[in-house]
């Protein structure tokens, strides 16, 4: 009896949880699934090591992230992509001078 409550409060939470997601989170997930490549393209060009490659990568998607909400769709998705990350690493190169 114990293991059927505990089922449902476990089942209530994570319900509680998925509709308190943010909205732009099933979004954000597909995006990169898809623009992935565009992403690793400019990471590449701009990053020489592993570990600088990962952090500059994670920094993007953080800001994608971010700023998804506020796409206003001037642009193609993919171009827009590329921008914020070429955005995002411009500014990283100016830190690193």
């Amino acid at each position: 009896m114990a293991s059927i409550r505990r089922n449902r409060v476990l089942r209530k939470r994570s319900i509680r949880r998925s509709r308190s997601a943010h909205p732009a989170d099933a979004a954000c997930v597909t995006l990169v699934q898809t623009h992935h490549a565009i992403i690793e393209r400019v990471v590449r060009q701009y990053a020489r090591w592993h570990a600088d490659r990962d952090e500059l990568q994670q920094e993007i998607l953080a800001q994608l992230w971010r700023a998804l909400p506020s796409f206003a769709g001037r642009a193609t998705l993919s171009t827009w992509v590329y921008r914020v990350a070429l955005n995002i690493t411009s500014v990283a190169q100016l830190y690193d001078r």
